[in-house]
């Protein structure tokens, strides 16, 4: 399935994009149980219940939606758009640590290396869930 999907983007990217974009906002609902998933199994050690978990993952994930609003508003791709969006990742990831350090309290050494595992354990939930999106639509 994932070599279909490549060899499809290979042949027309912008038809794979609008297929995996027309179901990716039910992809994004459905995968934050994943998130608050991966984000209790990082941070275990911490006695929260699940529901915690989701509430943040919910925080963080509008925050997010609402954060990259902009940089699809300006439709014309230059020089500014890029530094518009260099600029969105690292707000996304600047206010990722700071609601994680506010909420569990830990050091800026803990919070960053807990944010570390918890980014590389969601990346396979947003790769999935591209694959997901793509083969739905």
């Amino acid at each position: 399935m994932f070599y279909r999907l490549l060899i499809g983007y290979y042949h027309d990217p912008v038809a794979v994009i609008e297929r995996t974009a027309r179901r990716m906002t039910a992809v994004i609902i459905l995968s934050l149980p994943l998130y608050a998933l991966i984000l209790a199994l990082v941070y275990r050690s911490e006695r929260r219940f699940f529901v915690e978990h989701l509430v943040l993952v919910i925080h963080l994930q509008a925050f997010s939606l609402v954060a990259m609003l902009p940089n699809y508003l300006i439709i014309p791709r230059n020089v500014f758009t890029t530094v518009v969006a260099v600029g969105i990742v690292a707000g996304h990831i600047w206010y990722y640590l700071l609601a994680l350090r506010r909420y569990f309290g830990e050091s800026w050494g803990k919070t960053v290396g807990r944010w570390l595992v918890f980014a590389f354990l969601s990346s396979f939930v947003v790769v999935g869930g591209a694959i997901a999106a793509y083969f739905l639509g």
